[in-house]
């Protein structure tokens, strides 16, 4: 009987630290996106404008990746900013030219965007706080 207690013990640890390990990966995978997103929600859009739109071979020795430049330029007091992250997610890699078509197409130059911006710090801008 005693064994049966060891036994179920150790598996409830080893369960413990299992779930504690995903967790923890889950939370340095997704967690900075998380905290970007309530950060964000405080941040004040305001107009701008597209100036690049294109696709870049970043190519390494890992294979063949692509992914779309976008900058957009916004106004606030009278000083104009430029801007690159097009969503909290950072740069998205992407393995062929078509995918990455697809992640400039809705951003010609050109294009009015409304980026959001922190006010407190504006330099920072995103036009998508969708994760």
């Amino acid at each position: 009987m005693q064994s049966e207690q060891k036994a179920g013990c150790f598996v409830g640890l080893a369960a413990i630290a299992v779930y504690g390990v995903v967790g923890f990966l889950l939370l340095w995978q997704f967690g900075g996106q998380v905290i970007n997103y309530f950060n964000s929600m405080n941040w004040q859009q305001v107009s701008g404008i597209v100036i690049v739109s294109e696709i870049e071979d970043v190519s390494d020795t890992s294979g063949e990746r692509y992914t779309g430049r976008i900058i957009y330029t916004y106004e606030i007091e009278r000083v104009t900013y430029e801007g690159n992250q097009v969503d909290l997610r950072g740069t998205i890699y992407v393995g062929n030219r078509d995918d990455a078509e697809q992640l400039v197409a809705p951003y010609p130059v050109g294009t009015s965007v409304m980026p959001y911006v922190d006010f407190n710090n504006p330099t920072r801008s995103v036009l998508d706080r969708h994760m």
